[in-house]
């Protein structure tokens, strides 16, 4: 338990902690998602004053949501609904099937992920809410604001143009906008006549068009942005060459470049020495320099780049290639003679120093060579020069010596678990055996052996030479016992206990994949411009361009598929409540007596009971026990409606002619008689139980993906 220092140092807790709220006070104050935000509420605020007796028109639920209704564009929706309605609802009823199958694929999908999550998380189980300045950064948000817009605009449409396809009424339409702190998003909403959808004279095929309409049309989006996807360099190829690269950053020598006053920012590496860049043809940099190509790299050689500058003009520089060292953390100034390492890289992230170093040690001095910030002189300054990889003495500000690796940049994860050979393994040593903890998988963590190992695999021998780790590592083992060396891919035979079977399995060895050579820059993708309206458009419009498709493809499925799932706020229960009603069925009971609250408004006559089955009004009555003159109000006069023609009253209209009126907001107790369903407890019951199921479930992804692989920032 870490807990009594902590409450014991009280002194020193609350000397700090005040200078932390205040720098996450400055740093939220200063955060463009707030400034965006403060700004978004003072423009609909202004707009809310100068609309004046208009204001009716807008729903303002400060910091929440603002919406502003409008009625001119119903009868759009409702003309091109109405002009071939049967064709509509033939397209909807294909809809309602479309949705129902994400709603059993969606709780297939989170609960097969939520069982993945417990027995062998991985990066790709991790599930996470889109939330702007917290799991997703101002750029990446950027790239949003389109799909989420145009997303949202045509599912809220789909539901309008349903309804009306079937003569159900939109109440009114508009745009919202949301924004609390961080948060800031638009979009647009239909208003329909839910009371009048939930009567008995709508069809329950006629409710299910409507609620799988929005569902059914982002699933097309979602269709076509994956068609999109795979054709987009086909399509984009008409109008641009192949894809390069464009130099954003020429690293100088104290951050390990070497060609800084060579290679300057915006230049575009079209060629090396004759071997054409085509990034979609995986011909990139790194592909040339790590020796993927017929052209092979060593270090120190001198290679022919072909360039295009901004002004368009193509010359050839020669470029030098330098070591590509790593030393598996990062780092800062925070004086002019000493660094604070920020971060040090973990094994499964291929670090190299994992066990030696912990972020916040501070150093002045590498190989006795002094830190000065000012003359250049770093920590990549120093491995500039160096001739060859090993070890190097970090100096702490205590005067201590910490020898620390040096290594090539490795390309894959878990690169170091063994500093000889690379396995994608990860194992907890035994004085007898060794346990696999972790296997990478081979498609998206650059493993080698997934399918041939398992996690929990006890490795009792190798090569037929039984383990034996008194006084060794593993790998020490592997090298000096077994005798491996493993200078190309090599098979090992690995005595293996799964259970109760005993398994022989050939391994697979291969040299660790490390990156030697380095140029010194940071690039981006470049499309070359085939004509005048390209080059208008300039090379990065198709990396923008792509990504938008991207992340349109991912907002239409994230909101088609969550969309669907059976909870209360979503499309999903309601049709999961047509479908509980349509197998439990509906029985009318005798009539009761209840009451109903509303509250009078002077501008509004009619009131809608928002209560279905009411047979007869009994009576109303005034609460005027805030009115210090309730003698001056008249008794309310008001006339019982049947306003959706279902044969049941549902609103009452107050006659505001007749005599003294009461004050506004005042209660009025509506008694009526009603005839409910006797069934309807256990139907609510079954689809709250499966909403809190539900729940339960999508929290439990979100918390375990937390918990197990950390903040991710980026959904899912």
């Amino acid at each position: 338990m870490e807990i009594l220092p902590c409450i014991l140092n009280s002194t020193s807790f609350w000397y700090v902690y005040p200078m932390a709220l205040f720098d996450t006070l400055i740093n939220i104050l200063t955060n463009p998602f707030f400034i965006g935000s403060a700004i978004f509420w003072l423009v609909c605020y202004i707009l809310i004053k100068l609309l004046g007796k208009k204001r009716k028109y807008v729903n303002f639920f400060f910091p929440f949501l603002v919406m502003f209704k409008t009625k001119w564009l119903n009868h759009i929706l409702k003309k091109i609904a109405r002009a071939c309605p049967k064709l509509w609802r033939w397209i909807w009823n294909i809809g309602i099937f479309v949705s129902f199958g994400f709603t059993i694929f969606g709780l297939y999908f989170f609960t097969s992920n939520l069982i993945d999550l417990i027995l062998d998380p991985s990066i790709e189980n991790a599930i996470a809410p889109l939330i702007p300045g917290v799991t997703i950064d101002l750029p990446m948000f950027t790239y949003l604001i389109l799909p989420i817009l145009f997303v949202i605009t045509i599912h809220e449409f789909s539901h309008a143009m349903a309804a009306e396809a079937d003569n159900i009424s939109i109440k009114s339409t508009g745009i919202f906008g949301a924004g609390v702190f961080f948060i800031v998003g638009f979009g647009a909403f239909v208003e329909i006549d839910e009371y009048a959808t939930r009567s008995k004279k709508v069809s329950p095929w006629t409710r299910l068009r409507i609620a799988g309409a929005g569902t059914f049309s982002n699933a097309i989006q979602t269709g076509i942005a994956l068609i999109l996807m795979l054709s987009f360099v086909p399509i984009i190829s008409i109008g641009y060459g192949p894809e390069v690269i464009q130099i954003d950053t020429v690293l100088p020598a104290s951050e390990g470049g070497y060609n800084y006053g060579n290679l300057f920012e915006g230049d575009v590496i079209l060629s090396i020495n004759d071997t054409q860049l085509d990034l979609q043809n995986n011909i990139d940099l790194n592909t040339i320099l790590n020796n993927n190509t017929d052209l092979q790299c060593s270090i120190g050689d001198q290679l022919d780049v072909r360039i295009m500058d901004r002004r368009g003009d193509i010359s050839y520089r020669n470029v030098t290639l330098g070591h590509h060292f790593f030393i598996g953390f990062q780092y800062q100034f925070v004086t002019n003679s000493e660094i604070e390492i920020t971060e040090v890289y973990t094994k499964f992230q291929g670090g190299n120093n994992f066990n030696l170093l912990n972020a916040s040690m501070r150093f002045n001095s590498i190989n006795g060579t002094p830190f000065n910030k000012a003359l250049g002189l770093s920590p990549e300054q120093y491995l500039h020069n160096l001739q060859s990889p090993g070890q190097v003495n970090l100096t702490e500000i205590s005067g201590v010596n910490i020898s620390i690796n040096v290594d090539y940049i490795p390309l894959v994860f878990g690169a170091f678990e063994f500093r000889s050979f690379f396995t994608g393994l990860f194992f907890e040593e035994r004085e007898d055996s060794v346990i696999v903890t972790r296997v990478l998988k081979n498609s998206t963590e650059s493993g080698i052996n997934e399918g041939l190992i398992e996690k929990g695999d006890i490795i009792t021998s190798v090569e037929g030479t039984d383990i034996n780790l008194t006084g060794k590592t593993f790998e020490e083992f592997l090298l000096n016992d077994v005798g491996l060396v493993v200078l190309n891919p090599t098979r090992v035979a690995f005595g293996i206990q799964r259970g109760t079977s005993f398994l022989y399995k050939q391994i697979l060895f291969i040299p660790i994949p490390k990156s030697y050579v380095f140029i010194g820059i940071q690039s981006s993708p470049y499309w070359i411009p085939k004509n005048s309206f390209t080059r208008f458009l300039g090379g990065n419009f198709p990396i923008w361009l792509e990504r938008e498709i991207f992340y349109f493809y991912m907002v239409a499925f994230s909101v088609t598929l969550f969309n669907m799932l059976p909870l209360p706020i979503f499309d999903g229960n309601r049709i999961l409540r047509e479908i509980v009603h349509w197998i439990i069925g509906t029985k009318l009971g005798k009539p009761k007596q209840k009451k109903i609250k509303i509250f009078f408004d002077p501008e509004e006559s009619d009131y809608q009971l928002m209560e279905y089955n009411i047979t007869k009004i009994i009576d109303v009555e005034m609460d005027l026990t805030s009115n210090p003159f309730p003698d001056l109000v008249d008794s309310i006069k008001y006339i019982p409606i049947d306003s959706i023609q279902d044969g049941y009253i549902d609103t009452i209209k107050i006659d505001l002619k007749a005599g003294r009126l009461p004050d506004v907001g005042t209660p009025l107790i509506v008694a009526i008689e009603i005839i409910e369903d006797e069934k309807a407890k256990l139907k609510n019951g079954i689809i709250l139980g499966v909403g809190l199921v539900t729940t339960c479930l999508i929290l439990a992804n979100f918390i375990l993906s937390y918990i197990l692989l950390g903040n991710i920032t980026f959904w899912i």
